[in-house]
């Protein structure tokens, strides 16, 4: 017999379950597991390969939408029933689409940016080895490279490459859109958003494919270490060495 749900309170439902009163806590995990699911592992489906799955670690869970997949921490396992509770109610998988998309931009955030940063032009190369300045300090890695010319490392900090000694120089780089936000595409699942640290590389990566000859303080940061480069951008034949 299903359990019933005799007072609800805000943190704890008195339910009676096999003829029996007993007091659970008032959580969406408690509340499908116990009232739903008779206390066994949860296993849901809610459309063709979009389904959430208990491991036998309780609370933890796999989650499939379409070919993606990912594991969630216990921590997570409120949230993850409040998705298969709405599903119960209203009949859609909405908010567990919105949870899942959510969850995988940020577990899989690096592997996601690389592959739309790469997209952008073939002359963006990803550098993961030691990057070495000539200031003697070294760039937080993956550091992407525009036409081997310009860097980005992971924590935005830019760089330019000398002409004489073909080192790397930390480069003072404002970019106004780096304000900007970038979205990814992931199939049926909707759009990724990047983090903002994120989207301020993809920005100034954009700066470098494209770079403005009038804003002085960045040109007025190569012309000394790399005149070829500089004078390429002030003449305006920069990208098209680049394509």
């Amino acid at each position: 017999m299903k359990p019933r749900i005799l007072e609800t309170h805000d943190d704890e439902l008195i339910v009676i379950v096999d003829g029996k009163v007993k007091t659970i806590p008032n959580t969406p995990y408690t509340i499908l597991r116990k009232m739903h699911m008779g206390d066994n592992r949860i296993i849901y489906t809610f459309a063709p390969f979009v389904t959430a799955t208990e491991t036998y670690n309780a609370r933890i869970f796999n989650l499939v939408y379409d070919k993606y997949t990912i594991t969630t921490r216990q921590d997570l396992a409120n949230k993850v029933s409040a998705t298969i509770l709405d599903h119960y109610k209203k009949g859609d998988y909405t908010k567990f689409k919105e949870m899942f998309l959510g969850l995988y931009s940020i577990e899989h955030k690096d592997e996601l940016v690389e592959k739309f940063i790469l997209s952008l032009s073939k002359v963006v190369t990803v550098e993961k080895k030691d990057f070495a300045t000539v200031e003697g300090t070294k760039a937080k890695l993956p550091v992407f490279v525009v036409g081997d010319k310009f860097g980005i490392d992971a924590s935005g900090v830019s760089y330019f490459k000398r002409e004489g000694d073909n080192k790397w120089n930390f480069l003072c780089t404002v970019v106004t859109s780096q304000n900007q936000s970038y979205r990814i595409p992931m199939g049926s699942l909707g759009w990724a958003k990047l983090q903002p640290e994120d989207s301020s590389i993809i920005s100034k990566i954009v700066f470098f494919l494209n770079p403005n000859p009038k804003d002085g303080v960045f040109t007025g940061q190569l012309k000394q270490s790399s005149p070829i480069l500089y004078k390429s951008i002030i003449e305006g034949t920069y990208m098209k060495e680049k394509t």
